[in-house]
């Protein structure tokens, strides 16, 4: 999903130039090739088969988990389950769309209700591909995956990894990043022949995805927002059809989206909907891809996706969280439809066939280049059709930069030879690739086209050493805060923070102790792999190291984290610094001697408590930069 989780304060610098030249489309497949897997499913040009017939996936994002429960560690109700999918299958959906796999339990469930699953299987989309530890990792969980998975005959295809951040790509290049998903796809099919896909999205669509066997892109027509605003929803897939599915499959995972939040992010329903607005904006949706021709969608989301983006265990304000089919509280579990329900299920019915795609916009020739300055940046461009400067013609564009997730929008007039220039007041600290997209004012749906311009910032992935933590969804993160111990309801952790020490974003921690409650308490443990207790299997090598360095500061300066230190359970664990710290409003170095202690194995990187009796009114305070070195 789309999120908008970054920002800049620092100057462009550098020139690159790009040129895209793209032919027409073709949405029944450039030759008809042929592919068969296991579970009669085959992939003839752009379409699946099943059992012989074409497939439309008519599919919904999918995850059992309930308002109280933490994704990925409690164990979901199979009453509810059981539930869901018999609700799912009376809506005509035909197939359950997933983020992480469905255990062998809910599969037994999806085959008793005639559902397909595209099973998703869920890693870091933000992590260091070549990290040997974080690999090998991958590896084991994408084998065991496909393992329990094989005896069921209704995977239809398996979904390695969501939206991985192009940050992550850029920091080991695009070829590296191919190489690893190739690597997990081949592996995956020793165990399991069936088909690959990733969940991919428009900030990486300059890689090449043609080693997968579908397709997929997430795409939403509120976000985004200048985007959709200057070619519009069914241009911007129809895009990605030509472009980068060309002869594939192409499923669009992740669609509709829209949400019955109090919140409303922006005029083009990102939130603030009512149940008619979210009924109609999530049928739109579905109807527009298909007639760009993709060969399903999945909407989003059965349930209200309530514990995204912020914390899980709270069903908050932001408009991804009320985005369900179904509402569901803590205190109505099962959920209750709203209208959309009833709405989709009537679509589906009516759905029998692939719908007649139409050619939408017509695309042209878009040349790029981006300029720094002191203070802003400059989009120079250039549009021509069939070879001719178009001059003296109203245009939209629309430009993201999906590192710090910030957009423009202007109208402009190309000059005499088909030029324009857009005035960017975007900074951008580290290098990234802007998505623009060109459409003309007379007619959106006679030309449009999208291109991707290099953004070079002033620093690039500097190294200070081992980072448990150095910004949000850094590709050189190495441990999660997923160790939470005494009072957790005490305790909040936002991981991305903005006003970072250096960089975006650093991590801010609430603390508020039960009144009175002296002897309360409540940690938090930086693990490898995520909620690692005990297991070596995500133990990195950390001996050449000598310290362990953070920077921190409190909200208003006197509050005190009561220990701080590397580990403090097993194995190799150790706690350090036991007496606490008295922060700073300021952003104060702190430094962790490490002399002689065993770091031949550390899977608990950073760990910290706070207490009542330090902090008997509670606190807040930051942290950031934490590094081995």
């Amino acid at each position: 999903m789309f999120v908008k989780r970054f920002f800049s304060h620092s100057f462009l610098t550098g020139l690159v130039c790009v040129v895209i030249s793209l032919t027409g489309c073709n949405n029944h497949g450039h030759r008809e090739d042929r592919v068969v897997f296991d579970r009669s499913v085959e992939i003839i040009g752009d379409k699946i088969f099943v059992q012989g017939q074409p497939f439309l996936i008519k599919a919904v994002g999918y995850a059992g988990w309930r308002p109280g429960q933490m994704p990925g560690v409690d164990k979901v109700d199979l009453s509810l389950v059981k539930e869901d999918f018999r609700r799912i299958k009376e809506a005509g959906f035909n197939t359950i769309r997933t983020w992480d796999a469905l255990s062998p339990e809910e599969l037994d469930l999806s085959v008793k209700y005639g559902l397909w699953v595209i099973q998703g299987i869920w890693l870091d989309p933000s992590h260091d591909w070549q990290d040997k530890v974080f690999c090998a990792q991958a590896i084991r969980y994408v084998q065991r995956v496909a393992q329990w998975s094989k005896p069921y005959p209704n995977i239809l295809m398996y979904m390695v990894m969501t939206e991985p951040t192009q940050s992550s790509i850029l920091y080991r290049g695009s070829k590296n990043t191919e190489g690893f998903l190739l690597k997990l796809k081949t592996i995956l099919q020793q165990v399991d022949h069936a088909p690959v896909s990733m969940d991919s999205w428009l900030p990486i669509a300059f890689m090449d995805h043609s080693f997968l066997d579908v397709i997929t892109f997430n795409t939403f027509s509120f976000v985004p927002e200048s985007i959709n605003k200057a070619i519009g929803y069914g241009n911007y897939v129809v895009w990605l059809k030509r472009n980068v599915a060309q002869n594939k499959p192409f499923f669009i995972g992740e669609t509709g989206g829209y949400s019955v939040s109090q919140t409303r992010k922006n005029d083009f329903g990102f939130g603030g909907n009512t149940q008619e607005q979210q009924s109609s904006g999530d049928r739109r949706s579905v109807l527009e891809a298909l007639k760009a021709g993709a060969c399903g969608t999945s909407v989003v989301s059965w349930i209200d996706t309530w514990h995204y983006p912020d914390d899980p265990r709270v069903h908050g304000k932001d408009p991804w969280e009320w985005d369900g089919l179904l509402d569901v509280s803590l205190e109505n579990k099962m959920g209750s439809p709203r209208k959309v329900y009833q709405d989709i299920k009537h679509m589906n019915q009516s759905l029998k066939e692939f719908p007649l795609t139409c050619s939408l916009a017509k695309p042209f020739q878009l040349e790029l280049s981006f300029v720094g300055g002191n203070q802003k940046g400059m989009l120079k461009g250039w549009v021509k059709v069939r070879g001719k400067g178009l001059s003296m013609q109203k245009i939209r564009v629309g430009i993201l930069f999906p590192n710090q997730w910030q957009e423009e929008f202007a109208k402009l007039v190309t000059d005499d030879q088909g030029r324009f220039i857009v005035n960017s007041s975007v900074h951008s600290r580290e290098d990234q690739w802007a998505v623009v997209a060109v459409g003309f004012e007379k007619d959106r749906n006679e030309f449009a086209q999208i291109g991707f311009v290099s953004v070079v910032g002033e620093s690039a992935f500097k190294e200070e050493g081992f980072y448990v933590f150095h910004d949000s969804n850094d590709p050189r993160n190495h441990f999660y805060p997923t160790g939470w111990i005494g009072d957790v309801n005490s305790i909040q952790l936002n991981s991305s923070w903005a006003n970072g020490r250096m960089a975006s974003t650093c991590l801010r921690i609430e603390y508020h102790p039960i009144p009175g409650a002296r002897d309360h308490w409540a940690g938090i443990y930086w693990q490898n792999p995520a909620y690692n207790w005990k297991s070596p299997n995500g133990a990195y090598d950390l001996r050449p190291y000598k310290r362990l360095v953070f920077w921190a500061r409190g909200e208003k300066g006197g509050e005190q984290i009561s220990s701080v230190g590397v580990g403090g359970e097993k194995p190799n664990s150790f706690l350090l610094r036991e007496g606490g710290i008295t922060l700073t409003k300021d952003w104060q170095r702190y430094e962790i001697d490490l002399a002689g202690r065993d770091l031949s194995s550390v899977i608990h990187a950073f760990q910290l408590t706070v207490t009542g009796i330090e902090d008997p009114q509670g606190c807040t305070f930051y942290l950031d930069d934490i590094y081995f070195n």
